[in-house]
């Protein structure tokens, strides 16, 4: 469900198995399960790795494993997290059934609640400065959170008349790069959007590059696909969507 990396090694999550499995990039084939099943609960979902260690939200908080022992610490916040990222130094983690932002001390292995009141938070891009938040609701919102001050400093909405969901936001040189899912599967729905990411205001909509034809009521009928998690080199962004059948791509 969810992947992160580090110079050797990719990290995969089992959102429903909840075990939390490791990659060699030498050889791709030789999968090992880094933590079984048993130990986590609820939605196992999006990891971050620092410092040795995989972050890999789930029912009841955070799990810090040892990625060469498996050696794992729980981090209790008594909700569900959902995407967890890092800025080198702390781990942040959205709650996106209760609304908040937590901080994660990697010395301490405690949360700290730092912004409450949010809407389905989800996917989250942090700067030295800010944090960038994904409200997973239709035709919802990314936020600016002020690092100094855990406020909200800007905000940046989708397109009124569509049921985009906010759901990935990313940095690109002066740029924020925001995918979205939805509801709605017609032509014009889970866009890519593009803020200015200090005022936050919309410069631009990228429709969907993701289609596939479905019959409905009979008929062959083009559609587009939901945007999840993005990366980026620098120049090329790289999305995952959910295909047809319910996978991700």
């Amino acid at each position: 469900f969810g992947l992160t990396q580090d110079s050797s090694n990719l990290y995969a999550t089992g959102r429903v198995s909840r075990e939390v499995f490791k990659i060699p990039k030498a050889d791709p084939t030789t999968i090992s399960v880094l933590l079984a099943s048993g130990m986590l609960t609820g939605d196992v979902a999006y990891p971050t790795f620092l410092n040795g260690f995989v972050y890999v939200p789930h029912g009841d908080g955070v799990a810090k494993i040892d990625a060469s022992s498996g050696a794992t610490t729980l981090i209790t916040t008594g909700v569900q997290m959902w995407v967890c990222d890092n800025d080198s130094s702390l781990v942040f983690c959205t709650a996106i059934n209760s609304g908040r932002l937590y901080e994660i001390n990697p010395t301490t292995n405690t949360a700290t609640l730092r912004v409450s009141g949010l809407s389905s938070p989800a996917g989250l891009k942090i700067t030295g400065s800010d944090i960038y938040v994904a409200q997973d609701v239709a035709g919802g919102s990314v936020v600016r959170i002020s690092r100094s001050s855990w406020a909200i400093a800007a905000t940046g909405t989708v397109s009124s008349g569509t049921n985009d969901k906010p759901y990935s936001p990313m940095l690109i040189g002066d740029f924020l790069i925001l995918s979205t899912e939805g509801t709605g599967s017609a032509i014009g729905n889970r866009n890519i959007y593009v803020f200015n990411p200090t005022t936050m205001a919309l410069l631009a909509v990228i429709q969907s590059p993701v289609k596939t034809t479905e019959t409905i009521d009979g008929v062959p009928t083009q559609v587009v696909r939901p945007l999840f998690m993005q990366a980026t080199n620098g120049v090329d962004i790289v999305v995952a969507f959910q295909g047809s059948s319910g996978s991700a791509q």
